[in-house]
């Protein structure tokens, strides 16, 4: 299984990860940052419209995660 990059809209990562994983069962990962913002901790993605997906593209067609909604 090899690690593939998943374009996707912008502030939609956690969402997008999230549908991923409950509905392929596939591993993603989404490293996210805290930042300060208005006085209050906020975490955001380390790399805005991007997520990386853990898959085997024999067994996952690209076209079922490109299929998602969030998914560029």
């Amino acid at each position: 299984m090899n690690w593939y990059i998943v374009q996707c809209k912008h502030s939609a990562e956690a969402h997008t990860a999230a549908t991923i994983r409950t509905v392929l069962k596939l591993e993603v990962f989404l490293p996210e940052i805290a930042q300060r913002v208005r006085g209050r901790m906020a975490r955001s993605a380390f790399f805005p419209g991007y997520l990386f997906v853990r898959m085997d593209i024999m067994m996952t067609a690209p076209s079922r995660v490109a299929s998602f909604p969030g998914v560029i």
